[in-house]
């Protein structure tokens, strides 16, 4: 089975290759502004559809693309990828001593064949200490990530407990994945 994702996220990629699967990669260009008229879990999975399909018409039909979209929820909050620095400092400081939910969408297309699903994980922050968020800012690792942070970068540091899906902060619920491939395609 041709297999393309349709993200240029090194995480996601890495997670694929891990899974042992063959794969290309082929990024969407699609528009990202988070949908207001849908709540948090729909709104993923409505950006990973999206994401799907703007390389669906790209490809052979035979080929099984693969979207993936990661929100940041707190207290129904929708975090996005910061626009600045500033963005990027107001997020970590709400994230800060808190537990809050990160949802990874992905939808799968071959044929005519649509299926859609989500993983939500758990994760409770340290409290961050405004130094720290500086010094974080700084790294200019959390500038393109939802949330404003990378659990498997720097920012690990701040993370005092997960529920739930480790792989799903990061970006891919490798688990969801693997059933969806095996029971649907």
């Amino acid at each position: 089975m041709d297999i393309v994702l349709a993200s240029a996220s090194p995480r996601r990629q890495e997670l694929l290759a891990q899974m042992g699967l063959d794969f290309q990669v082929s990024p969407s260009q699609v528009d990202e502004t988070l949908l207001p008229e849908f709540e948090p879990t729909a709104m993923a999975e409505q950006l990973a559809l999206k994401k799907a399909l703007a390389v669906a018409v790209q490809k052979s039909s035979s080929m099984l693309i693969i979207g993936a979209d990661t929100i940041v929820c707190l207290k129904e909050q929708i975090l996005g990828k910061p626009t600045d620095e500033q963005d990027a400092y107001r997020m970590i400081t709400l994230l800060s001593n808190q537990w809050h939910q990160v949802i990874t969408a992905l939808a799968l297309i071959q044929d005519t064949k649509e299926i859609i699903a989500h993983e939500v994980t758990w994760v409770k922050m340290r409290e961050i200490l405004p130094e720290e968020r500086l010094h974080y800012i700084q790294t200019g690792e959390p500038m393109d990530k939802a949330g404003a942070y990378a659990i498997q970068g720097y920012a690990s540091q701040f993370i005092e407990e997960v529920k739930g899906n480790y792989n799903n902060v990061v970006g891919l619920p490798v688990n969801l994945l693997r059933q969806l491939l095996e029971y649907h395609f």
